[in-house]
């Protein structure tokens, strides 16, 4: 039977612990002699061992709680993604003279210009626009290219004869 291996959280040193880094080790003994000559001359000002013991516990409170912090992972906040906001793009588009449509790749209708509603009667989704049979074919190409190539446009279409 093998023993269960202890949690990460619980590695005490030589069990997987990471090892002070040079830096690390001089810094680490830096604190420890300044901790101690703190110690050192508050008993030789007050020479009073529970003043002194205090101090000393409060260092070694306060310097696991550090220690704690500072290797406690840090907490992934959950957000979710913001809808975008349309209104930059549809203020830049009522700028143009064009019909601008643009749609998601469901081929929904997200956001158009004054000019698109007007032309084509309504907010209705490039493919649900009444026109013939090559300027649909027209639009569709025209998807596909704005999906791939990040634009495309779109010349004469002509409205449907039925």
């Amino acid at each position: 039977m093998t023993p269960s291996p202890v949690p990460s959280q619980l590695k005490m040193n030589g069990d997987g612990a990471a090892e002070l880094s040079g830096a690390d080790h001089r810094a680490f003994l830096i604190l420890v002699v300044a901790a101690a000559i703190s110690l050192l001359l508050v008993w030789f000002t007050s020479r009073d061992l529970v003043l002194v013991g205090g101090l000393a516990s409060g260092l070694i409170a306060f310097s696991a709680l550090f220690e704690f912090a500072r290797r406690r992972k840090p907490i992934e906040l959950a957000t979710a993604p913001l809808p975008p906001d349309w209104s930059v793009t549809r203020a830049a588009a009522d700028a143009s003279s064009a019909a601008i449509a643009i749609c998601d790749r469901a081929g929904r209708l997200v956001c158009a210009n004054e000019h698109f509603s007007t032309w084509f009667e309504g907010m209705r989704a490039p493919p649900e626009i009444d026109v013939d049979e090559a300027s649909r074919e027209q639009m569709v190409n025209a998807g596909r290219a704005a999906w791939r190539d990040g634009l495309a446009e779109v010349g004469a279409i002509r409205a449907s004869s039925g």
